[in-house]
């Protein structure tokens, strides 16, 4: 007996012929292996599309697409009509174009207009303050007892805010400027073979804190000891990890007699 126009299958019916489907195809030896699958999609990384296959599969996706049914709406806006797919319909789409949509709500106060920053919880555990510039109350949890202002706004406003006393100098003029040390290249002698011997040498640890090398993401640091990029002896390498040596640019005469001390121990 032919179907009526418009029949569709139960959802029972439809799970009953797709299990049909799969046994035919594990029987034929259609169904790939979860290994294989994997394979297939290795191959087909980076592979390009000819243009003629592009066109025949956007015709195809544009058939299917088609018959899926289109809503006229009218625009809360302009009031003009728009046509809408059956989601953007559920989810309450009012307006033809984000051009509509700003229009709509020029002149309307945004929803957190008035609210401020610090607005009490509803565990009620935060304290309530007056701002020591603008005398606004604001409100600030149990561990924030020293905060006196409701916005760095007052704050810089305030007497007590002073900028530091380098910011925007040039280089030459900072505290810890050495003479453009850090842009030294290194030289042809400083290899991997040689931080290797270091490393060798000090048992792979960091000669500062004793961490082993293998308890740190990378490998451990060769530094310098009297900071010269060109002196590569032994006797002036050392082995750090990572946080001993951003340490160890700091107060850099400590540091040199402390490891001229530790290699001459070791040594």
């Amino acid at each position: 007996m032919p179907r009526q126009k418009g029949f569709k299958h139960t959802v029972e019916t439809k799970q009953r012929i797709r299990n049909a489907h799969l046994k035919r195809k594990q029987a034929l030896g259609y169904v790939n292996s979860p290994e294989a699958r994997v394979r297939m999609s290795i191959a087909h990384l980076g592979v390009k599309l000819p243009e003629k296959t592009k066109r025949e599969m956007s015709i195809a996706m544009k058939r299917r697409y088609s018959n899926r049914p289109i809503y006229t709406l009218d625009c809360a806006q302009c009031g003009e009509t728009f046509n809408a797919s059956l989601s953007q319909v559920k989810i309450g789409r009012k307006y033809c174009s984000h051009k509509c949509y700003s229009c709509s709500k020029k002149g309307k106060a945004p929803y957190n207009k008035g609210r401020r920053t610090g607005k009490k919880s509803w565990n009620n555990k935060q304290i309530e303050r007056n701002c020591s510039y603008c005398k606004r109350p604001f409100f600030i949890s149990p561990s924030e007892k020293s905060k006196r202002f409701c916005s760095m706004k007052c704050y810089r406003s305030s007497h007590e805010y002073h900028p530091a006393w380098n910011k925007g100098l040039p280089p030459e003029r900072q505290s810890n400027w050495k003479g453009g040390k850090s842009f030294e290249t290194y030289t042809k002698d400083f290899s991997n073979v040689l931080k290797e011997l270091v490393r060798q040498r000090d048992n792979h640890k960091c000669q500062s804190c004793g961490v082993p090398q293998v308890e740190c993401i990378r490998k451990l640091c060769t530094h310098h000891i009297d900071y010269d990029k060109k002196n590569n002896k032994l006797c002036n390498l050392v082995s750090l990890c990572d946080n001993c040596h951003s340490k160890a640019n700091g107060n850099r005469e400590y540091w040199e007699k402390y490891f001229n001390k530790v290699i001459k121990e070791a040594l």
